[in-house]
């Protein structure tokens, strides 16, 4: 029996590789996204504690505040933009590794229907080994008891 071997399996390494690094990409891009996700619960956290303050005190702790949700403000616009272009960016990085996972499995399921193609090959070439070699004996056996 022949030993199977994938001409292209060079080929369906590297889009295995392909789509492993397809997939880390977007892992470290859904951190990312979860990392900003809970930057922004704690700004939340700190505006809802500021505004509670905003009235109590002096008219300096007032404008201090004050001067405080309007930065937090501001930084809660940037992260929301921050978190915009990561959305996007996780988007484009699901469709590559889509992609990169599609042509995997294309190969892959070539190569299963080839070694599926040999081993139907090989057992047909056993057969026909074993017919031969029965053939062979009862001719070999028939032209002893001829003699």
């Amino acid at each position: 029996m022949l030993r199977f071997s994938f001409s292209l399996e060079k080929l369906l390494s590297l889009r295995k590789h392909a789509e492993e690094e397809a997939k880390l990409a977007l892992a470290e891009v859904t951190k990312r996204l979860v990392d900003l996700d809970m930057e922004l619960a704690a700004l939340a956290e700190k505006e809802l504690h500021e505004r509670a303050q905003r009235y109590r005190g002096t008219a300096t702790e007032i404008m201090r505040t004050h001067n405080i949700l309007v930065r937090l403000e501001k930084e809660k616009e940037a992260l929301f933009k921050k978190k915009v272009d990561i959305e996007l960016e996780l988007e484009q990085r699901k469709q590559d590794w889509i992609q990169a996972r599609a042509e995997s499995q294309a190969l892959n399921r070539l190569k299963e229907k080839k070694q599926e193609e040999h081993r139907k090959e090989s057992i047909k070439q056993e057969e026909e080994a074993i017919g031969d070699a029965f053939n062979s004996r009862y001719l070999n056996h028939l032209e002893s008891g001829n003699r």
